[in-house]
């Protein structure tokens, strides 16, 4: 059992909704990938301009394939304003952390308030 009644209820919602529908919409996003990144292609070594900031958790499995670094954002995000890794939070932060992801949000999109 998850460690806090949180978590439980989440995994519990999640577990009833897949009985209900079945589990093929998370499986058809794993189908959906190749013809993602074959369009992506398109885009390779595009740069986003746009103020921008990366919020990550600092115990995503993802990150151990592929780091995140601010200086390996910076080569595609120029724009970048700031990295955030969240310490204890896995690969959905906005699930496991729902307000710092906010505070966040809330923060960033001040900063770029105060720029106009």
């Amino acid at each position: 059992m998850p460690a806090n009644h949180h978590e439980f209820f989440r995994l519990a919602a999640a577990i009833t909704e897949f009985q209900r529908t079945g589990f093929h919409g998370p499986l058809n996003y794993y189908r959906a990938v190749q013809p993602f990144f074959d369009m992506a292609g398109a885009f390779s070594g595009a740069a986003i301009r746009q103020p921008s900031f990366f919020l990550t958790g600092k115990a995503d499995g993802l990150a151990k394939l592929r780091p995140v670094t601010e200086e390996g954002l910076r080569q595609s995000l120029p724009g970048l304003r700031r990295l955030i890794a969240l310490e204890g939070i896995g690969h959905w932060p906005q699930l496991e952390a729902t307000d710092a992801v906010n505070e966040a949000l809330r923060d960033f999109l001040g900063e770029l308030r105060s720029l106009r």
